[in-house]
């Protein structure tokens, strides 16, 4: 469990204490307004453990990663030979049914060059969606080159991951904690994407209680002016 992972455990023991709060006391009113800065103060400390996305980060792994991908490209008529004459058993190997994606996994840095400098040509022919099929070769051929330990494309990769994992928790944070409102199924799929145990984390402590529901919504939406007796 990542800490943040564990700082969602403890937000909703901290939620559940807080509305669950009791104290004989107390009037209802200011029973109920005790909850409400429980409540508030909770939601306070989860915030304060947001991470916060660097976009100069994600500026510079997307810098990164055109740099590994630049690298394989030709750069004189030795290697433009070379890779037409690799992009030839490529060729010959899609037409007789091997899959593209199969071959970009088990690819070297030569056929990695010659499927990204002659597939698009090949993809505006064979693909009614030439685009989206381009950025899945691209996609893969990351993937491959991490694979291969090019360092740009670990690097790349490595800012990339760490850019989604804060930017999923920064939105299921913001849900968890803002009143009438419930971590939706957009932002566990992002944290699932980027992380599926902190999901299994998050999941795990997520499972409707119609009881606790209620209570939360009912010190959200209770008047902040009570009384002590």
């Amino acid at each position: 469990m990542t800490a943040l992972a564990d700082a969602f455990r403890r937000f909703k023991t901290a939620e559940r204490a807080a509305v669950q709060y009791s104290n004989d006391n107390l009037t209802a009113q200011a029973l109920q307004r005790e909850r409400a800065r429980r409540l508030a103060a909770a939601r306070d400390d989860f915030r304060a453990v947001a991470p916060q996305t660097d976009p100069a980060s994600l500026e510079w792994a997307e810098r990164k990663r055109q740099e590994a991908l630049d690298a394989l490209a030709p750069t004189d008529a030795d290697s433009v030979a070379l890779i037409g004459n690799e992009w030839a058993k490529v060729e010959a190997l899609l037409d007789s049914g091997r899959n593209l994606e199969q071959l970009i996994v088990e690819a070297s840095p030569l056929r990695l060059s010659a499927i990204l400098d002659r597939m698009p040509t090949r993809l505006i022919v064979t693909s009614t969606e030439p685009d989206a099929a381009l950025a899945e070769v691209t996609s893969l051929a990351l993937d491959r080159l991490e694979a291969l330990e090019d360092p740009a494309a670990l690097l790349a990769t490595g800012l990339t991951k760490t850019g989604k994992h804060s930017g999923a928790w920064s939105r299921v944070i913001q849900q968890a904690t803002t009143p009438f409102e419930e971590v939706g199924v957009p932002a566990l799929t992002a944290l699932y994407n980027a992380s599926p145990e902190d999901y299994e984390a998050v999941q795990e402590h997520l499972g409707y209680d119609a009881a606790l529901s209620n209570a939360i919504r009912q010190v959200d939406a209770a008047p902040g002016d009570p009384g002590v007796r």
